[in-house]
């Protein structure tokens, strides 16, 4: 079920992906561009939906385009929200690009605070997830929301639809089976449960990323004598000739789209 679009929680959004990827150890993965920006307002929505029965928490009208989820509404915000925070820009020339690309980062902690405290909890943890996961690895980031569900059972051009035929047929049943009065407490309790549920992942993933700080990684070079170049060699040769090179254009079926290597029907 589509919903009326939000300006205010897409910069949000915008603002709080642009604070938390600035909490990185590696300042070299502080600062995000144009498209991650907009991949993380997708993967917000994403997240907000799989708790909502399918409605999105910023109404944006997303659709299949040439990098993954697309949105003009949200790319023209990221100026509007840049010059509202003063964030740091950073323009980037490239002699493979006709045009600049654009790098921003921001430091606020009390407005980081802010926006933590006012954002769904189920946003704010898909976020620091995602962001400390991929940061501005654009390639990783791409590969990541190619494999949404949203994404998997669309084609090139199409709206994305975040609610899913298995989760609309459960959502059926269970309304008619239980009375109305008991159908929000059974809410309330599910919602909470969910919440608790984040919140024992996050203390989970936490102490992980805890403890591999604390751990040494230990670096032990390999030893190049005889014996390793005997053993390049013989795995080398179990690959047979070598691939001679070739030009040509592959074409892809439209209905590949559509097809079941790319959709579950458990999922569409």
């Amino acid at each position: 079920m589509p919903n009326k679009m939000d300006k205010q929680r897409i910069d949000q959004i915008i603002t709080f992906s642009l604070l938390e990827s600035n909490r990185k150890d590696d300042p070299w993965d502080r600062e995000l561009g144009p498209i991650h920006l907009i991949k993380y307002v997708y993967l917000s929505d994403l997240a907000y939906a799989e708790h909502h029965h399918g409605i999105t928490y910023t109404g944006t009208p997303w659709r299949f385009h040439h990098y993954g989820p697309w949105a003009e509404e949200v790319y023209e915000r990221i100026d509007l929200v840049m010059q509202a925070v003063e964030a740091k820009v950073k323009a980037i020339s490239s002699p493979k690009l006709r045009d600049d690309f654009f790098r921003y980062s921001l430091d606020d902690d009390e407005r980081y605070y802010e926006l933590y405290s006012a954002l769904p909890l189920e946003i704010t943890s898909a976020l620091k997830k995602a962001i400390h996961t991929y940061g501005n690895d654009t390639a990783e980031l791409l590969h990541y929301v190619y494999r949404t569900r949203p994404m998997i059972c669309a084609a090139p051009g199409e709206s994305l639809i975040f609610e899913s035929k298995k989760l609309v047929e459960e959502e059926i049943i269970t309304e008619s089976q239980i009375p109305k009065e008991e159908l929000s407490v059974k809410r309330k309790r599910l919602k909470k449960e969910a919440i608790d549920k984040l919140k024992e992942e996050m203390a989970v993933r936490l102490e992980k990323t805890l403890t591999k700080k604390k751990e040494k990684r230990q670096f032990t070079p390999p030893r190049y004598d005889d014996v390793y170049y005997e053993g390049v060699m013989r795995v080398e040769s179990l690959a047979g000739d070598p691939i001679e090179t070739e030009e040509g254009v592959l074409e892809v079926t439209p209905n590949l789209w559509k097809s079941s290597f790319r959709t579950d029907d458990e999922l569409c």
